[in-house]
């Protein structure tokens, strides 16, 4: 069966991954590595499995080999065994064009990185199987260290600051992502990470996940934000209105249907989203 893989350029190999072969990331519920655990699955044939790169730390402070040319740290692996074919339709004959799922999170994840938003990186992609579509498929992404899911952070943060600056973060990042093209229909809270402010950083630089903006606008303080998981993305031109809308109701339902967000929270994300990017006056007067 005919296999293809694609390196990120500071991969040399698999091996830097920890893996010998690829067909380690293909075997349904493999683990490459004993301190690895299963973070998911669904019926749409996807699992996820959290690993170690070679040379990180185990919890007490000992280490599982010697780092390799990408550092250490922990990556996230995410494999699709027989993709359902309108899935693999969708993916096949819509921008970015991909011949698997696993080939289309990689093309998304790459296009929103030269746009300046903040994704997991990518580092290895491979699919197997012949004609238009590869019913298999892995990704490996690099874990964004001193993130955390934004439902956690939502639920536990109290400060209201904190909370308002991570909103003007939010939208920052929402409105690169339109800028970018990219639609995200399937958008939740579960798809989103934060990374906390020290309670003592209010001086504190910019993080590098921060959405970048148009413009001499200078950002300070906000907290970083980024987009994990980029489920039925697609890639278009500009993004309309009514697409816009779509994206955000989804997004801001599922997060006050969880309690997540107040009114005044969802208004400015929403605002900041669909306006960030040609009303300076607005984004300087969510700034202060």
């Amino acid at each position: 069966m005919s296999t293809r893989i694609q390196l990120a350029g500071e991969l040399p190999t698999l091996r830097a991954l920890g893996v010998e072969e690829a067909e380690e990331l293909f075997r349904p519920g493999g683990n490459p590595d004993q301190r690895g655990a299963v973070l998911e699955g669904d019926p749409g044939g996807r699992s996820t499995v959290r690993f170690p790169l070679p040379g990180t730390p185990d919890a007490g402070g000992r280490l599982n080999g010697r780092p390799g040319e990408v550092g250490t740290g922990w990556v996230v692996l995410s494999r699709w065994c027989r993709a359902s074919l309108f899935e693999l339709v969708r993916s096949r004959f819509t921008a970015p064009r991909s011949a698997s799922l696993a080939e289309r999170e990689w093309n998304l994840y790459c296009h929103l990185l030269g746009h300046g938003v903040g994704v997991p990186r990518p580092l290895a992609v491979g699919a197997r199987g012949q004609g238009l579509f590869s019913r298999d498929s892995f990704l490996v992404t690099r874990e964004l260290g001193g993130f955390e899911p934004l439902k956690e952070w939502a639920g536990r943060e109290r400060d209201p600051e904190h909370r308002r600056r991570a909103a003007v973060a939010l939208g920052l990042l929402l409105a690169n992502v339109v800028r970018a093209g990219v639609l995200l229909p399937r958008l939740s809270v579960e798809d989103l990470g934060v990374k906390p402010e020290s309670r003592d950083d209010v001086g504190g630089s910019c993080d590098a996940h921060l959405p970048s903006v148009p413009g001499r606008l200078k950002i300070r303080h906000l907290p970083g934000v980024a987009i994990l998981g980029v489920r039925g993305g697609l890639v278009r031109k500009t993004l309309g209105p009514k697409e816009v809308h779509a994206m955000l109701s989804h997004l801001l339902e599922d997060a006050r249907s969880k309690g997540l967000v107040d009114p005044g929270e969802a208004r400015r994300i929403a605002a900041l989203t669909v306006r960030g990017g040609s009303d300076r006056r607005r984004l300087w007067q969510a700034l202060r």
